[in-house]
């Protein structure tokens, strides 16, 4: 009788620890997943940051703009995107920082690009 409450009390402790341990591995999962999708967020708004620069449009800084979620599986995921335009330390280019960012994980995105600014004057000058 003893030997069978003894087991079943190490069965017990056994479940809870494994009951513990896929805790952790489904929310280690949500978390990748929300990585995945904050990457791809980021990597989408660098794209259009890029593109908008290539056409002439200097790149402003914003913050906590909604962004789309990627796949069924994402819907509902509250998923936006901050956008840093900063001086970089040599003259004449710019640090463009993504954020791409959900409730569980954030992505960042760091680009150097050529100040178009810096372009139109170098332009004006030599044209002079």
């Amino acid at each position: 009788m003893l030997e069978a409450i003894l087991a079943l009390a190490i069965l017990g402790v056994s479940l809870a620890v494994l009951s513990q341990i896929m805790g952790t591995g489904v929310d280690a999962a949500l978390e990748a997943e929300q990585l995945l999708h904050c990457r791809m967020a980021a990597e989408s708004k660098m794209a259009e940051v890029l593109v908008d620069l290539d056409l002439g449009v200097t790149p402003v800084t914003t913050i906590d703009l909604p962004a789309e979620t990627f796949g069924s599986d994402a819907a509902g995921m509250e998923l936006s995107t901050d956008v840093e335009v900063l001086p970089a330390q040599m003259m004449g280019l710019l640090t463009i920082r993504v954020t791409g960012r959900a409730p569980r994980a954030a992505f960042t995105l760091t680009r150097l690009v050529v100040d178009p600014i810096y372009l139109e004057n170098l332009a004006e000058q030599t044209s002079l």
